[in-house]
């Protein structure tokens, strides 16, 4: 759903893979153009994407007999590194320093791997690992804090110890966290509702249930949260107010395949997984440009470039609309 990183506004929003990975054929190197390699092939499909200094940082749940892998691309489309991931990543998120952020289960085929691995942003060799008390599923930074949300709670650790600062409860699993850029307030995406919470200090601001037909999916975008959830058939797109979570201006109303999100400071991106990339006003919610791309899950962006991911390939686009 995906993810608040410090360093790059944008939160990849993960098509359902079940039918994705099973039994496919690894892909064959990209081919290379004149000027970069895009667009460039993965392993599986893109369950997490963020933008660092260094590049592309891109994580995959892997298939058949092959692990997970998490990417680093350059900007021309090389591959700076790769490694594998221990468990079955929920995504990525980027720390202070850049630190390679990913929470993970355990993956079938393994006897472990649940918890969150901290990688080199360079090497995306693991600097440090993390046991939590329940599993986790996604990561946010607010200043030099770790917001970690698991399938009982919400565990607030500082970012250079991984100590626990505070324990957060709520009732029922949070699928993502979108840190305002502002540093203001932690918005956790349940399976039927959104919550606002002080990033100072873990209280509740404000609670919106959402009749949602399936998962909920929110991005940091112009200064306010947008929120995408199905609703029987439809795919709704709206802006809510941080930290009142009031509704404003709603975006144009999708497919029922849905959407990835990503948000900067001047745009929505919408990937709608029917081949389409949307840009959008953050304040209004109106379609700017349209384009065509070739996979959808999963979606990145800043101000120079957006990136879209999905089965066995990422492609790049200028971030211009």
């Amino acid at each position: 759903m995906a993810s608040a990183r410090t360093a790059t506004f944008a939160v990849a929003a993960v098509l359902s893979l079940a039918a994705c990975t099973g039994g496919a054929a690894a892909p064959a190197a990209p081919a290379t153009t004149a000027a970069t390699r895009w667009p460039v092939e993965i392993d599986s499909a893109a369950v997490g994407m963020a933008i660092s200094s260094q590049g592309l940082i891109v994580v995959t749940p892997g298939f058949s007999k092959f692990p997970p892998q998490v990417y680093r691309f350059g900007l021309d489309g090389t591959v700076r590194a790769r490694q594998g991931v221990a468990g079955n990543p929920n995504g990525l998120g980027l720390g202070p320093g850049e630190g390679v952020w990913i929470p993970a289960i355990t993956h079938p085929d393994m006897a472990s791997g649940t918890g969150l691995q901290v990688l080199d942003p360079g090497s995306l060799g693991v600097r440090r690992e993390v046991r939590l008390p329940a599993t986790p599923m996604a990561v946010a930074f607010v200043g030099s804090q770790a917001w970690v949300s698991t399938v009982a709670a919400i565990e607030v650790l500082d970012a250079r110890t991984l100590r626990t600062v505070r324990t957060v409860p709520l009732q029922g699993t949070v699928y993502s966290l979108v840190a305002d850029p502002a540093g203001r307030v932690v918005v956790a995406v349940q399976a039927a509702a959104v919550v606002a919470l002080d990033a100072r200090t873990g209280h509740l601001l404000a609670r919106l249930p959402i009749a949602a037909s399936g998962s909920i999916t929110a991005v940091s975008a112009g200064g306010g949260l947008w929120l995408g959830w199905p609703d029987n058939g439809d795919f709704r797109l709206r802006r809510y107010d941080l930290p009142t979570l009031r509704p404003g201006p709603a975006g144009p109303t999708l497919g029922v395949r849905g959407a990835a999100l990503a948000g900067t400071p001047a745009a929505l991106w919408v990937a709608d997984h029917s081949g389409r990339l949307l840009c959008l006003d953050p304040a209004s919610g109106a379609v700017r440009s349209t384009r065509s791309v070739p996979s959808d899950a999963a979606i990145a962006a800043n101000d120079r470039y957006v990136f879209v991911g999905g089965l066995h390939l990422v492609s790049r686009a200028d971030a211009d609309c």
